[in-house]
């Protein structure tokens, strides 16, 4: 007896699985990074529109610009969530000296702000083949291509990130910075853990335009690193790299904590330790050496 088994429904343009649905027609979903070749996300029960993951480390490379229509003669896919104005040239104020994962941060400075815009989720039709035909030339369609962040107005959302400032006395940033969506703020709770502070939430969206701010409400610098946004009833895992040699840097599992990965000079796991609520902790170290 033949049973139906995963079935993918969307493919990025290296042919990896970008959109699945099991036996039971439960979508699970991955966004991919650095030329559609790394994994950034992998998320259950959830379709590849729901999900938003920034943590700032794919954005002055070639593989991506949001943007290319002025002097760029370079077909380029636009990136699934990206900071409104970027661009390689111009990569909207990231700090590449402070982090939570990886390598990079987005630093705002008194009063700073920057923001993600999309549109809601709407219906995507694909016309015939044959009507879209002209002279041997096929047109393209905005269903043809997979889509962006789309959030959909009938689902719940949960949006967490982590936001640090040079303030060592204080017990929390809750008052220094703040994430708006559509006019609701949301602002750090929680532990502050080497420095950084979780910010977290749900939403429902409403209206045809997603609008999400990252404000800097303070008289000093602050930070915003790991942006997160999936359906509140589903579980998502995001994982970051190193841009030289692509290693696994970090996993942030489904409450947003990281698990750090540390390699000697050889390039081989040496430390992997875990962020808690109670600090971040050394799990498992490991040498090893050829007999001589």
């Amino acid at each position: 007896m033949w049973e139906n088994g995963d079935k993918i429904t969307k493919v990025n343009s290296r042919g990896n699985p970008i959109e699945v649905k099991n036996a039971l027609d439960i979508p699970s979903a991955n966004i991919y990074t650095f030329g559609n070749s790394l994994m950034t996300v992998n998320a259950i029960n959830a379709n590849l529109s729901d999900l938003a993951y920034d943590g700032f480390e794919d954005y002055s490379t070639v593989f991506y610009s949001r943007y290319s229509f002025d002097r760029s003669t370079f077909c380029r896919i636009p990136e699934h969530f990206k900071l409104d104005g970027t661009t390689d040239i111009d990569p909207v104020g990231l700090d590449m000296t402070v982090s939570h994962t990886g390598n990079n941060s987005v630093r705002l400075n008194v009063g700073g702000e920057v923001k993600y815009t999309y549109s809601s989720n709407r219906d995507r039709t694909r016309p015939e083949r044959n009507n879209r035909m002209t002279n041997g030339v096929f047109r393209l369609e905005d269903g043809d291509i997979n889509p962006g962040f789309s959030p959909d107005p009938n689902k719940e959302y949960y949006l967490s990130a982590w936001v640090h400032a040079n303030d060592r006395d204080r017990s929390s940033f809750e008052d220094l910075a703040e994430i708006n969506i559509n006019g609701s703020a949301y602002t750090a709770n929680g532990a502050i853990i080497d420095g950084w502070q979780q910010i977290s939430g749900t939403f429902r969206f409403i209206g045809r335009e997603f609008v999400m701010k990252l404000k800097n409400n303070s008289n000093k610098q602050v930070w915003f690193d790991d942006v997160r946004i999936h359906p509140f009833h589903s579980n998502m895992e995001s994982y970051v790299y190193t841009p030289e040699q692509y290693r696994l840097r970090a996993k942030l599992d489904q409450n947003n904590y990281a698990s750090f990965y540390d390699y000697d000079a050889e390039g081989k796991l040496s430390r992997e330790k875990r962020e808690t609520e109670l600090g971040v902790y050394t799990i498992k170290e490991i040498r090893s050496e050829l007999p001589k």
